[in-house]
């Protein structure tokens, strides 16, 4: 749930600007405020705050020394990657949230629980490694610039550069190749793994019954017996992909222990070749995504994963849902208890009150244990997966079409829903 009143959890407060936070990452904000998720078309995404935000004031008091986020915020002074000048924004009030709500972010986490495909990127076989320097300050590095060093292949490490740029950019950085504030070295290898196992040689004591005909009965009689396995070879392909980024200006000093302030090392093992550009685009982005500039929360599950991130269930485990700015009510999932201004189902023409009949079809739960029982093809709320619409409907459709009760009168509603983030 978006609160502004709370550290994290789904703890309901009678209003919300529709942003989530933390104080207390090292290698990022320097303990103050830095917002993790942002939900559209609340007070917060109306003013401008954008996740990754780092909350330096607060009504003109220091974040740093505070513990939870004022009842009334006015004005925000914050700092974002990229930008060496701080921004002032202006909060819109909050708005008045419904008791026993749920949001679609809430469902998308619920209906996981119940619909577990692990077809995402970073999958159960995947290792993956995450170093974050704590005694450096993020917020100083807002340029970057590649040093290549591949010999063998110098184009395939540009296209895994433009990749990593592509990302970058997308958070608030820029490429500078003049005076860098970073330098990304780019290490990777794709080939032939092969395991070999040698023939193998079982030896088993057995006993054999037998009539001695000098002592006139039966005895037993120990023999051995060998049984060989054939030894066979494995092949696999491995690909390796490592990402360093190094402090520019510190590097310049030719100290011993190069100076790393962030390192991502992303492996996998396939049963055949792959298309090993596809392997590091997909590789860079979601190592971006998850881990730089401070490793995010819930997103990964039933893993083995070396990144540190709270395993909570996520739908699919993809990085984004269908959002349409609906609340539910949490003991009847079939009344929707608040539409967000300006949303996608505000402009469609959905309302507080609505009773939802079906979606896409489906009939609607009105309990949230009744998503257990709902298939994958038949959940009404699996229009909030964007895997299920791509795949199901055989292209990215982003269409929900709501069944709705207003009263006596019946409608079908289509929303066009809009990408959203789940992580924090």
């Amino acid at each position: 749930m978006m609160l502004c009143a709370v550290m994290s959890g789904y703890a309901q407060s009678s209003q919300t600007y529709g942003f989530e936070w933390k104080n207390n990452i090292a290698s990022y904000g320097k303990g103050h405020f830095v917002v993790t998720q942002i939900m559209p078309y609340f007070p917060a995404w109306h003013s401008g705050l954008r996740q990754h935000d780092v909350i330096l004031r607060i009504n003109d008091s220091e974040t740093s020394t505070m513990n939870a986020l004022p009842s009334v915020i006015r004005t925000m002074e914050i700092r974002r990657p990229g930008q060496r000048e701080p921004v002032k924004i202006t909060m819109l009030p909050p708005v008045a949230y419904p008791e026993n709500s749920l949001s679609e972010r809430e469902l998308v986490t619920n209906l996981s629980r119940s619909i577990h495909e692990d077809n995402d990127f970073l999958d159960e076989y995947a290792k993956t490694i995450v170093y974050t320097d704590p005694e450096a300050d993020f917020m100083d590095f807002r340029t970057f610039d590649f040093e290549y060093s591949n010999e063998e292949n110098p184009a395939f490490e540009k296209e895994i550069a433009g990749s990593v740029q592509r990302n970058l950019e997308t958070l608030g950085l820029k490429r500078d190749k003049e005076n860098p504030d970073m330098l990304i070295f780019i290490n990777f290898f794709d080939g032939i793994k092969e395991n070999y196992v040698p023939p193998k040689t079982d030896l088993t004591t057995r006993y054999r019954t037998i009539y001695n005909v000098w002592t006139r009965r039966y005895e037993s009689r120990q023999y051995i017996e060998s049984n060989t396995s054939g030894g066979y070879t494995n092949t696999k392909y491995l690909y390796l992909v490592q990402l360093s980024f190094l402090d520019a200006n510190a590097a310049q000093t030719q100290s011993k222990v190069a100076p790393v302030i962030w390192r991502a090392d992303f492996g996998k093992e396939y049963g055949k070749e792959q298309n090993n550009l596809d392997f590091a685009n997909k590789a860079c982005r979601e190592l971006i995504d998850y881990g730089y500039p401070y490793k995010k929360s819930g997103r990964f599950y039933y893993t083995n994963y070396n990144y540190e991130y709270d395993r909570g269930s996520v739908a699919n485990n993809k990085d984004t849902y269908w959002f349409t700015g609906l609340l539910f009510n949490s003991n009847n999932l079939q009344k929707i208890t608040f539409v967000a201004a300006g949303s996608p189902a505000d402009r469609a023409g959905i309302k507080a009150g609505d009773i939802v009949t079906k979606t896409g079809g489906t009939a609607a739960p009105k309990k949230l244990n009744d998503l257990y029982y709902y298939s994958k093809s038949k959940s009404s709320f699996r229009y909030l997966n964007i895997d299920y619409n791509r795949n199901y409907r055989k292209g990215d459709n982003n269409e929900v079409t709501f069944e709705i009760k207003r009263g006596k009168q019946k409608m079908k509603i289509t929303v066009l829903a809009e990408r959203a983030r789940y992580w924090k």
